[in-house]
C-alpha cells in the first residue's frame, strides 16, 4: 500500500509536443491578451476618467518586473511555437526553462507575500486591470508550476549549465535594474512616473540599503535557478526510478 501512495506522489509524465504546444499558446494567449486589453482600455480612457498616452503607459509599466516577467513569457512562448511549428518537434530551452521557472517562482511568491503583508494594492477596480493582474502574477505561474514539475525535464547535472543559467539571470536582471534606476533618477528620467516599489526605493530605505538589496535580489533569483535544477533532477530521476521499479515488479 506505501508503494502505491509513494507511486501517486511521484507520478509525472513525458512532455510530447502537444503538452508543450498547449501549454506555450495558452500562456502567450493569456499573457497578450491582459497586456492589449489593459493598453486599449487606458489608451483610449475606456476604464479612467480620461485616456493615458502610450508612451506614459509603457514607461510606468516596464518599470515593474513583473512586466518584464510578462514579456518573458511571451518571447519564451512565441519563440518555442514558431520553432516547433517549423521543425514538427518537441523542443525544450533548458537554461531558459530553469531561468523562467525561477523568475515565476519570485513573481507568483512576491505577489502574495505582499497581498499578506499589506504592500500589493490594487486602486483600479477596472476589469482589465484584475485581469492583467491575475493573469500575470497568479494564472500563468500556476500554470506553468505545474506543468513544469509534472512534466520534468530529463537532465544531467553540469556546472556549465549552473553557470550559464546564472549568467543569464543575472545579465536580464542587472538589465532591468539599470532600466528603472534611469527612469528614476531626478533630471533624467520621468518624475511622474512613481517608483514601482515604494517601500523598497532608495528614498524609503536608504541608498546603501538599496543597492545592497539589488545585489540580494539578483542572487535569490539565481539561488532559485540553482534550486529549481536541482530539484527537477531529483523530481525526473526519483520518478523514472520508481516506473522502472514497478516494471520490473510487472515482469516478474
Amino acid at each position: 500500500m506505501k508503494q502505491i501512495d509513494n507511486k501517486i506522489k511521484l507520478k509525472t509524465f513525458k512532455r510530447t509536443f502537444k503538452s508543450e504546444m498547449i501549454v506555450s499558446v495558452v500562456m502567450l494567449f493569456l499573457i497578450a491578451s491582459c497586456l492589449f486589453m489593459f493598453f486599449v482600455f487606458k489608451s483610449f480612457g475606456v476604464t479612467t476618467n480620461k485616456p493615458e498616452g502610450a508612451d506614459f503607459i509603457f514607461v510606468r509599466d516596464t518599470t515593474y518586473l513583473s512586466e518584464w516577467y510578462a514579456t518573458f513569457v511571451m518571447v519564451f512562448s512565441a519563440m518555442k511555437i514558431t520553432k516547433m511549428l517549423q521543425t514538427k518537434k518537441l523542443l525544450i530551452f533548458k537554461y531558459t526553462e530553469y531561468t523562467f521557472t525561477a523568475w515565476t517562482i519570485f513573481i507568483f511568491l512576491f505577489y502574495v507575500v505582499g497581498i499578506i503583508i499589506g504592500q500589493t494594492q490594487i486602486d483600479d477596480n477596472s476589469f482589465d486591470t484584475y485581469y492583467r493582474a491575475s493573469a500575470i502574477h497568479m494564472i500563468v505561474p500556476l500554470i506553468w508550476l505545474i506543468y513544469f514539475f509534472v512534466f520534468p525535464i530529463q537532465d544531467q547535472k553540469t556546472k556549465k549549465q549552473i553557470w550559464l543559467g546564472s549568467l543569464q539571470n543575472v545579465v536580464i536582471l542587472t538589465a532591468y535594474l539599470i532600466w528603472i534606476g534611469i527612469r528614476l533618477i531626478p533630471n533624467v528620467g520621468d518624475q511622474i512616473v512613481p517608483h514601482p516599489y515604494a517601500f523598497l526605493s532608495a528614498e524609503k530605505i536608504g541608498v546603501v540599503l538599496y543597492v545592497l538589496g539589488n545585489i540580494l535580489f539578483i542572487a535569490l533569483i539565481s539561488l532559485l535557478y540553482v534550486a529549481v535544477y536541482y530539484l527537477n533532477i531529483l523530481v525526473y530521476n526519483k520518478s523514472n526510478k520508481l516506473t522502472n521499479q514497478n516494471n520490473n515488479q510487472k515482469r516478474v
